[in-house]
């Protein structure tokens, strides 16, 4: 048997959460896009709200380009009321 190919892209990053609490992720589309925090599974939507502790999280966008034709942008937000700070971790 001969499977069809899949193109799949992964990207990660990394923040840094100084204080807990609720962080919006906004994305301009959840086409294509699967999403983990760590190794948890997220429900991909446009607008997430994510709660996070105190520390350096990861996640990762599994991007299927079969269905995604465009680029991913995502954006930290505040959630009013969230005492969250967030950032992303930078590179070297």
């Amino acid at each position: 048997t001969c499977a069809l190919p899949i193109s799949l892209s992964v990207l990660r990053c990394q923040l840094d959460v100084t204080t807990g609490g609720q962080v919006m992720l906004k994305l301009n589309s959840a086409d294509g896009v699967s999403l983990f925090h760590g190794t948890t599974p997220v429900n991909v939507q446009p607008d997430m709200v994510i709660d996070f502790k105190p520390g350096v999280h990861t996640l990762t966008f599994i991007v299927n380009r079969t269905k995604r034709t465009t680029d991913l942008r995502c954006e930290l937000a505040d959630v009013p009321n969230s005492p969250a700070r967030a950032s992303v971790v930078g590179g070297k």
